[in-house]
């Protein structure tokens, strides 16, 4: 990675930034009283080209995804390292192949589930896949694919496809940030793996499932090892945060974990470290050109399609603006 060779990327990056979703836009969309208006608001955006024949729930969550895909395409376009943008793009692909996985050994169609933001060799080839021989379609995915398969026959569990494919996918992830050797990009992996482990975490003991699996469920590479998260598996939320307060993430952790305690839903405790992240990351603001300039705007381009997801739906279903605005994640502008 050459830091002067991403100086006409920034430039770049610097003007779309400026055509992020603001803080008042939100506002306006949250108060919207009908999906008319929503358009309306939508029309004077980016993204109002791909909303202007959106007439059904699926239309509109196309027309999302085609947003997204068309952000990538840019974004792959501009970049001097590509595994700069694989960083995000890789998440698309991984969870292609779980739903591949699941298709395959469930034999349930879920063809509604699969995103075509970066992957669509394998859209158009799955069903030519589906209909290889076993050895031979092994032969067509990472090692991971073979692991999850022969675990799935061993116990008859579909949460080992997620275990191996997320396994494989922060592995990977590192493997980037590694490439790149940025540190902002490193420290943001590492902090996702270590609430991506608590989340495991919680979410296990909430199944009261067998703690001798926590191990195999958790992912490696992060700030936190993997024994110190596993040996929390029968602690308080008070004791978990006792313990981990002090740590790189603590302060996150801590609010993330008050959120939990008191409604006892995960998504609580991934808002809390999306924002943290998004804070952190307004640092490449003062960054004048370089790799985390891109990085940061294409997590908060992420951030932006999750927000306008959860608008979308929630208007959708006739939700009230206070009930959608706590659950809007923070913004980088």
């Amino acid at each position: 990675m050459t830091r002067d060779d991403y100086i006409q990327a920034s430039t770049r990056t610097r003007v779309l930034e400026k055509r992020l979703l603001s803080r008042a836009q939100y506002d306006q969309l949250v108060e919207a009283k009908d999906m008319d208006e929503v358009f309306r608001l939508l029309s004077e955006t980016v993204y109002g080209p791909y909303f202007s024949k959106a007439d059904t729930p699926q239309s509109l969550d196309n027309a999302v995804d085609q947003a997204l895909k068309d952000f990538y395409r840019d974004m792959r376009s501009m970049a001097p390292d590509k595994e700069l943008v694989d960083i995000f793009l890789l998440k698309y692909r991984i969870h292609n192949h779980k739903v591949f996985m699941k298709e395959l050994l469930l034999g349930e169609d879920q063809s509604d589930v699969y995103m075509d933001i970066d992957d669509g060799d394998f859209l158009e080839r799955k069903e030519t896949l589906m209909l290889m021989d076993e050895q031979l379609r092994e032969r067509e995915f990472p090692a991971y694919f073979a692991q999850a398969l022969a675990a799935f026959d061993k116990t008859k569990d579909a949460q080992f496809i997620d275990i191996y494919a997320d396994a494989a996918y922060f592995e990977k992830m590192l493997e980037y940030a590694d490439e790149l050797d940025v540190p902002m990009i490193t420290e943001y992996v590492r902090d996702l793996i270590d609430f991506t482990n608590l989340k495991t975490l919680f979410r296990m003991r909430r199944q009261m499932r067998n703690a001798t699996l926590v191990d195999d469920a958790l992912i490696a590479g992060g700030n936190l090892a993997k024994n110190e998260i596993s040996a929390r598996f029968f602690d308080s939320v008070e004791d978990v945060v006792a313990q981990l307060k002090l740590k790189k993430v603590g302060s996150a952790l801590q609010k993330g974990f008050e959120a939990y305690e008191t409604n006892h839903k995960l998504a609580s405790f991934e808002k809390y470290f999306e924002n943290h992240s998004m804070d952190r990351l307004k640092d490449a603001k003062m960054i004048n050109y370089g790799p985390e300039v891109l990085f940061a705007f294409m997590l908060a381009k992420e951030t932006e399609i999750k927000n306008l997801r959860l608008i979308l739906v929630s208007k959708l279903n006739n939700l009230p603006p206070e009930k959608i605005r706590e659950r809007l994640r923070g913004t980088y502008v």
